[in-house]
């Protein structure tokens, strides 16, 4: 299984690859250009993908309109702001919210949809 992790943070997107990384195939953006990019060039191979809310201050909201387009699969986002996840679900993510269990969260939500 593959899955797309997209999240600005270093230490946070290296957990989720310690964590996954022995059950799924991990590519990682942190960027939204790296993330456009990473999805356009492997989408039809994705099983999941795994968002951060915001990425370098910048929402996720139009990444995931561009993904929801031709991607019917989990996609996954965390956000601490309210405002965000109803606009991340609106547009189409299923949403865990971030907390100091995030990642586990996260991996649950991943083995309940996939």
């Amino acid at each position: 299984m593959k899955l797309l992790i997209v999240e600005d943070d270093e230490d946070i997107q290296s957990l989720y690859k310690e964590q996954l990384g022995g059950d799924y195939e991990i590519i990682a953006a942190r960027t939204m250009g790296e993330a456009f990019e990473l999805f356009g060039r492997h989408w039809r191979k994705l099983d999941a993908i795994v968002m951060d809310g915001l990425l370098n201050g910048l929402s996720t909201v139009t990444l995931t309109r561009h993904i929801r387009a031709r991607f019917d699969k989990p996609v996954i986002a965390n956000s601490n702001s309210d405002y965000h996840k109803k606009k991340l679900v609106e547009a189409g993510c299923q949403h865990w919210s971030p907390s100091k269990d995030k990642l586990e969260n996260v991996v649950r939500g991943l083995r309940s949809l996939i």
